[in-house]
């Protein structure tokens, strides 16, 4: 297990480079698009694997350890999905809400570079299952059993105890599927998880800490998106 934690210091220390790559090309005054896309790409393949190696991880600890590995782990893969939604954010007023839609539809036909490995957390079953859905639920040329073995390689955690005792066969995956929305995206369940989301935010107590106030706002951002998506009306925030 040292060695697989080495390697993930090693993995996390690149992905870190990245953060501050990315920041410094939306920073620029004259933003490189290509540029910035190259290191969104980097940084969705780098996620992939700092995933991969966090699940190995999670498969050999004990329980009294488990909870503060996870946590750690969830935390780090906050940050990536901020620092993701930052440079998105970038490319959409760079080339427009319409391309940048185009640009997503195909990059989701690549389901090994862009579907995220889901936990069990509510917070990501949509941008999970919105992923898995056009890349390989609608795709009429997969049979269900090769449906249900993609959808296990992409289930960690909490998610894949959820169906862990389901044999692979076409008559399964229509009720693993069914399992994984009902336990983890129902509408209450996820709107649920945004709202402590928000509650537990954690303050800022120095208004010249520039890097925790854009950290805080853009995690304010994402949750209030989130909940918009889902017809929650502002007033009610």
């Amino acid at each position: 297990m040292e060695n697989l934690k080495s390697k993930r210091k090693v993995l996390r220390t690149a992905v870190s480079k990245l953060f501050t790559r990315i920041e410094n090309e939306i920073k620029n005054t004259n933003v490189n698009k290509c540029s910035l896309e190259e290191s969104l790409k980097l940084l969705t393949v780098k996620a992939e694997e700092l995933t991969k190696l966090d699940l190995q991880i999670e498969e050999l600890l004990d329980s009294d350890s488990f909870e503060a590995e996870f946590e750690a782990s969830q935390d780090y893969a906050e940050r990536i999905n901020i620092w993701q939604f930052r440079a998105e954010r970038k490319l959409n007023e760079l080339t427009g809400s319409s391309e940048s839609m185009n640009d997503n539809k195909q990059v989701v036909r690549l389901p090994k570079l862009t579907i995220p490995k889901f936990n069990g957390d509510s917070l990501y079953w949509n941008s999970f299952w919105n992923s898995f859905r056009v890349a390989i639920h609608d795709n009429t040329s997969l049979s269900k059993v090769e449906k249900f073995n993609y959808l296990r390689s992409y289930l960690s955690a909490n998610a894949l105890s959820a169906v862990e005792g389901f044999s692979i066969s076409d008559e399964n995956y229509d009720s693993v599927v069914e399992i994984l929305k009902n336990r983890f995206g129902r509408r209450d369940i996820i709107i649920h998880a945004h709202m402590n989301k928000l509650l537990n935010l954690a303050p800022v107590h120095r208004s010249d800490d520039i890097v925790k106030l854009r950290h805080l706002y853009d995690t304010l951002e994402i949750q209030v998106r989130s909940l918009k998506s889902l017809d929650v009306k502002t007033r009610s925030l």
